[in-house]
């Protein structure tokens, strides 16, 4: 008989006073704490020992990051999604456990 493993966890996460990269006139990056973003999602876990010594899982999230209060010297990304910020990230994992002493 086959037994599946699984968990489900959702989240929220409100951060302050985020770092905020921005580039100076001379080009040089200059880091401040200021700034604050929300994200909020979903994980998931799902797996099972598919043969002697073989397992598969698979994992999952979908989120939704966004810029609560973020502002730069040239524009406000306050209530804006975080581009860079994928909504949706899975992956497929095979295990193999080789027999002791081989």
């Amino acid at each position: 008989m086959q037994r599946w493993s699984y968990e489900l966890v959702a989240y929220q996460l409100t951060k302050h006073d985020d770092l905020l990269a921005q580039r100076a006139s001379s080009g040089v990056a200059v880091q401040t704490n200021n700034g604050s973003t929300e994200h909020q999602g979903v994980e998931m876990g799902l797996g099972t020992e598919i043969a002697p010594r073989l397992r598969l899982d698979l994992a999952a999230s979908y989120a939704k990051h966004r810029y609560r209060q973020w502002r730069t010297s040239i524009a406000n990304y306050s209530g804006n999604e975080i581009e860079n910020s994928p909504r949706l990230l899975a992956n497929l994992r095979l295990t193999w456990q080789p027999v002791k002493g081989t």
